[in-house]
């Protein structure tokens, strides 16, 4: 059907540019991160400030999902649908074996152009709620919701007399805007202040 395969191209190109958004956003912070603290002897160039991504020529109409349920449930009430169409369309979907009270997300941590960047892997949640501890005495506090792995902490790097700091993180997973399950196991990552030589 054209109707379904336009959305399903317009949606993509949309996906596609939130990413491609993101990680542009990422390396433009990296880079004003090295303008502002780096190592003087390091040459530096502009980041460009194109995307790559092609923008798709089919005509858009909101409200994709809204639209697919109601498809699929046509041709499911059709007189002539069977298990075996509803198979070949796709459209018979797996059976949900997962509890979300038990829901835990797996997270790890890592540096990315000295930036604390928290792993995790989305599964069939919608996104999940990342929370860091600075070490500051506020314990841990709510830093983010991010619905695309992986995640770059922007917070400025520790400065004054501690050159470096353990930052802790946790999250846990959000279904249908709302906490499930369980928080996540404690990352500690630790960053290093950028000093000018």
């Amino acid at each position: 059907m054209i109707s379904v395969s336009n959305d399903a191209s317009a949606y993509l190109y949309t996906i596609e540019l939130v990413e491609n958004v993101k990680k542009d956003s990422a390396q433009k912070v990296a880079f004003k991160n090295i303008l502002a603290e780096g190592e003087e002897s390091v040459p530096l160039t502009y980041p460009s400030l194109t995307l790559n991504v092609t923008q798709p020529t089919v005509a858009l109409k909101a409200g994709i999902f809204k639209r697919i349920p109601k498809l699929v449930q046509r041709i499911k009430n059709h007189p002539n649908y069977n298990d075996s169409i509803g198979k070949d369309l796709g459209i018979i979907g797996a059976e949900s074996t997962f509890d979300r009270n038990t829901l835990k997300p797996q997270i790890s941590g890592a540096l990315d152009a000295h930036r604390p960047l928290i792993k995790w892997k989305k599964g069939v949640a919608d996104s999940i709620d990342i929370y860091v501890d600075r070490n500051d005495g506020k314990g841990f506090v709510f830093l983010a919701n991010d619905s695309t792995p992986d995640y770059i902490d922007t917070f400025p790097l520790p400065s004054g007399e501690k050159d470096t700091a353990i930052w802790s993180y946790k999250g846990i997973f959000r279904l249908h805007d709302e906490q499930v399950g369980e928080f996540s196991n404690i990352v500690n990552i630790t960053v290093t202040r950028q000093v000018a030589v």
